[in-house]
């Protein structure tokens, strides 16, 4: 037997529709200590595609009289008639078969290229999205008047790669950005659109789920409505803070907030 003949017969071999002398030489072949052309790969491939397909396909069980009913016909028509036909029958069963797996296996591989295509779109989505932030936030420090030292300190934490941007949205028009470099225990927060707020003060909170807000300063908008504020290091020794929000309160502030937030932005875990 040649090694072409081995692998027309490996899918019958995985299948067990072989007779046992035919399933022999096909025995007596993979055991030839010759230089096989792929023999052993061809029905290792067999047998995993015959196992994936048995796994597809859902249990069912056969009618109480089924076999009753083929030992009838087997009766009827002889078995000499049924046995010479089962050897050349088993050929455009297995390659049929061969085929269909091959179909399965290649949509297979298809479906799980698309699913993977889909996560690495999204992902490079939140990357672009996160890049344009960060440079909005970067455009936005350089844009104020005036340079000033803590908008310097500003863009120097925004440039450290382990900085995260914590985007802080809400009531609009107001809107601003958290620069978060828990490594280095500092934090700034920058915000636009902020109206004066007249016998009022707004309060800058740090927060984490469990435990009580607290204060991280009192924020003082400039005439363009925008303030930069640097959070005290010891406020950070607790390690990551979940929220940062501001309300408003009384003039000076308060110990705990007295009203809703209208500014929020969560810290995402990671």
């Amino acid at each position: 037997m040649r090694c072409s003949e081995f692998k027309e017969g490996a899918w019958a071999y995985a299948l067990g529709v072989l007779e046992p002398n035919e399933r022999a030489e096909l025995d007596r072949h993979l055991a030839e200590p010759i230089a096989h052309e792929g023999c052993r790969a061809e029905l290792d491939r067999a047998f995993r595609t015959t196992a994936a397909m048995g796994e597809m396909a859902p249990a069912v069980q056969p009618p109480a009289d089924a076999w009753g009913k083929i030992e009838a016909r087997i009766a009827r028509e002889g078995r000499a008639n049924v046995l010479p036909m089962r050897r050349r029958s088993w050929v455009p069963f297995a390659a049929a078969f061969a085929a269909a797996a091959a179909f399965v296996f290649v949509l297979a591989k298809a479906w799980t290229y698309r699913n993977a295509l889909i996560e690495k779109n999204e992902q490079l989505s939140r990357l672009s999205g996160v890049v344009a932030e960060r440079e909005a936030c970067r455009q936005e420090l350089e844009s104020m008047r005036q340079s000033s030292e803590l908008q310097r300190a500003a863009l120097a934490l925004l440039e450290l790669p382990e900085t995260r941007l914590v985007p802080m949205t809400g009531r609009q028009p107001s809107r601003g950005n958290a620069l978060l470099n828990i490594e280095q225990r500092k934090a700034m927060v920058l915000i636009t659109a902020l109206a004066p707020a007249v016998g009022k003060d707004y309060e800058l909170w740090v927060i984490r789920k469990g435990s009580a807000p607290v204060a991280a300063g009192i924020l003082k908008p400039g005439r363009d409505g925008k303030v930069i504020a640097e959070v005290k290091p010891e406020l950070l020794q607790a390690g990551r803070p979940d929220i940062f929000a501001v309300t408003v309160e009384p003039p000076g502030g308060s110990p705990a907030p007295t009203t809703d937030p209208f500014l929020i932005g969560e810290v995402n875990p990671g």
